[in-house]
């Protein structure tokens, strides 16, 4: 099992909200060479971090696999 978290920032890399989103689910991304890639996820329209997602706001994702069988 995955365990997705996004914080999300501002340009400076101050985070906004009380913690970050864990409800995000299928983080996929699309790099390019210059670094202007792209990227989704999905989350339920219902979580209350879902406000903290705007225009000029920065999303990091991280993620821990759990191998254990």
């Amino acid at each position: 099992m995955t365990q997705i978290w996004i914080d999300v920032t501002d340009s400076a890399g101050a985070k906004y909200g009380d913690g970050p989103i864990t409800t995000a689910m299928n983080w996929t991304q699309h790099k390019v060479l210059d670094a202007a890639g792209s990227f989704s996820f999905e989350m339920p329209a219902s979580d209350p971090r879902a406000s903290l997602l705007a225009n000029r706001r920065y999303a990091y994702c991280y993620s821990v696999i759990d191998d254990v069988v």
